[in-house]
Formats: C-alpha cells, sequence, structure tokens
C-alpha cells in the first residue's frame, strides 16, 4: 500500500510537470513568435521574399505596434495567471491526498451534509468526499497560509527560506493585482457630491509585469513545489528512493531568488 500512495502522489508530481510543459511551450511558442515578427519588419533578407508569400505577408503587415504591444502585455499576465495556477492545483491536489491518507486530519469540527452520506457507497467514498470538500476550503487561503497549515496539519518541515516565502508572497500578490484589477481609474467625491475620475496608472499597461517577472514568479513556483514534494516523500511516505518522483523532484530548482519589491507599485 505504502507503494500505491508514494505512485500517487508521483501522479500528482507528473500532473504538476506536465502543465510546466505546456507552459514552457507556451513560452516557446510566443517567443519564436516575437522573433518572427521582428525580422520580418527588420530583415532585408525576409523583406525581399514577400512576394513568395502573400498571405502570410498579409497577416504581418496587419500587426500594428499598439496590437503587437497588447499581444505581449496580454501574454505575460496569461503566463503569470497559468503559472499560479499550476500551483495551486498542485497544493489542492496534494492537500487532498494528505487528508485521503489522514482522514482524522480533516478535523471533528468539519460537517458533511446528510445528502452526501445517503449518496455515498461506502465509508472510503464518504470520507473521499470530506477530503475533497476540505482541500477545496483550505485552497481559498493563502499560499503562505495554506503552506503553514499543511506543516501544522501533517507535522511536515518544509524547507523554504525566507527569500523563498517572501518571493512566493510577492508573486502570488502579483498575480491578484493582475486578475482582480485592469483598472487604471482612480475615483473620488468633489465636495458637491459629484463623482470625479482620473487617471492613476498607465492604461496601457495598468499592472507592470515583464517576462523577467514571470520568469522568476514561474521558478519560485518551482521551488515551492520541490520543496513540498520533497517533504512529503521523506517525511510522511517514507519512501526517499522513489524513482520517478525523485527524477521530477531533481529537475526543479534548488535556490531561491533575491528579495524581491512590492509588487503593489506595478499598479500604480
Amino acid at each position: 500500500m505504502a507503494q500505491q500512495n508514494t505512485d500517487t502522489f508521483a501522479a500528482i508530481l507528473s500532473a504538476f510537470h506536465i502543465g510546466s510543459l505546456r507552459l514552457n511551450e507556451a513560452e516557446l511558442a510566443a517567443l519564436r513568435l516575437s522573433v518572427a515578427v521582428v525580422k520580418y519588419h527588420t530583415s532585408d533578407e525576409v523583406k525581399s521574399e514577400r512576394a513568395n508569400y502573400p498571405k502570410a505577408v498579409a497577416q504581418l503587415d496587419a500587426i500594428r505596434p499598439s496590437s503587437w504591444d497588447a499581444f505581449n502585455y496580454v501574454s505575460r499576465l496569461s503566463h503569470l495567471v497559468y503559472a499560479t495556477s499550476l500551483l495551486d492545483t498542485f497544493l489542492t491536489d496534494t492537500t487532498q491526498f494528505l487528508l485521503m491518507l489522514f482522514p482524522s486530519s480533516i478535523g471533528k469540527e468539519f460537517r458533511i451534509s446528510i445528502s452526501d452520506v445517503i449518496e455515498k457507497s461506502s465509508r472510503s467514498d464518504i470520507l473521499a468526499t470530506a477530503a475533497s470538500k476540505k482541500a477545496r476550503e483550505l485552497s481559498y487561503a493563502t499560499f503562505l497560509e495554506r503552506l503553514t497549515d499543511l506543516s501544522r496539519r501533517f507535522g511536515l518541515t518544509i524547507n523554504l527560506g525566507d527569500a523563498d516565502l517572501e518571493a512566493l508572497r510577492h508573486f502570488s500578490t502579483l498575480r491578484n493585482v493582475a486578475v482582480h484589477d485592469q483598472g487604471f481609474l482612480a475615483f473620488s467625491l468633489t465636495d458637491n457630491g459629484a463623482v470625479h475620475c482620473e487617471q492613476r496608472v498607465c492604461s496601457r499597461h495598468p499592472t507592470a509585469v515583464t517576462i523577467e517577472d514571470v520568469r522568476a514568479a514561474i521558478h519560485t513556483y518551482r521551488r515551492v513545489v520541490r520543496e513540498v514534494a520533497t517533504a512529503i516523500l521523506r517525511q510522511v511516505l517514507k519512501e526517499p528512493g522513489h524513482e520517478l518522483a525523485n527524477r521530477m523532484i531533481d529537475s526543479l530548482p534548488e535556490g531561491a531568488l533575491a528579495p524581491l519589491g512590492d509588487p503593489e507599485e506595478a499598479a500604480r
């Protein structure tokens, strides 16, 4: 049974890796498109071939500088949001896995509905449902709170330093700003009760997210997965030699990032 549990956790790790590969491929496609557009507009050699590809040329000509700027801005935000979602999913899947492994950790205070009890055919089904709902409930907390809960609830020692934790706070906050606040107006009331607005940030880039931000966020999230997975493999599952899990863990970064600034400034 221990081997099966470790194989299941390796599958959770594998799902994170598959999502990460998809993100890498999306980034690569965007970079290749960027190279193609730049070469098209700047290379005399490419210009000489335009007559041979009239349909492709017409599409490239139609990309205005403003459209290209918008594409890059939205792409960076999308990559940041997707990378954050991968970590979110990993933590939720991992929490549900551990809750199912140790049902008592769900807590006596947790309640499930009578309909859930009636609909489920066995005690195992009821516990699985309770673990799923508890994991979903815990997923509404911040990443830092969820890591603290994992440590407390399952006795894990997760090897993340201050730089790791600060980077995690920074990029999860930046993601929240990007998702929930794309406005660029500030509102106020005048003395006579009229609503006044003024521009508070750049209208084209309300949240200043650079490609370096995206790559640093990805690095941070993969660091978190590495350390959480290592702790679970060694401290909970007691299977430090699991080949597949270790291979995936070893592919994740070891070093933390340098200290970062306040992401709220990106929206000002």
